[in-house]
């Protein structure tokens, strides 16, 4: 039996939290009113970190493996974000580092190298 990650979060934007869990065979989110809002499956392999990311007009879910050094950026809707997965195992943060309009997210890897990765600027 794997470990189970939940999160309690708005994801679909209607300013109720929502109910988000991660194990080894995916990411499920259900709304307050028990609709589906995304399922994404994982090939067996069990997540390390669980969060959610609040953008000016979309949400996203990120997901961490410290045994693979890999991150992944799930959207609303259960799509995995352009470019990913990428590289870092650890829990990570996005944000606007530097005022120009662009998101940032900033990971380490199992090995405790930093990588700061640009993120698509349509968020």
């Amino acid at each position: 039996h794997t470990p189970n990650i939940y999160l309690h979060a708005d994801i679909n934007m209607d300013n109720k939290p929502d109910f988000i869990l991660a194990d080894s065979s995916g990411v499920r989110a259900w709304s307050d009113d028990d609709d589906e809002l995304l399922n994404y499956e994982l090939d067996n392999v069990t997540p390390t970190s669980l969060n959610n990311y609040q953008f000016q007009n979309t949400s996203a879910v990120g997901v961490s493996f410290r045994s693979k050094d890999e991150i992944l950026l799930i959207d609303r809707t259960g799509k995995l974000w352009p470019h990913f997965p990428l590289r870092g195992g650890m829990p990570f943060s996005i944000s606007d580092l530097n005022d120009d309009g662009s998101y940032n997210l900033i990971v380490a890897d199992k090995n405790g190298i930093l990588y700061t990765y640009l993120l698509d600027d349509k968020i």
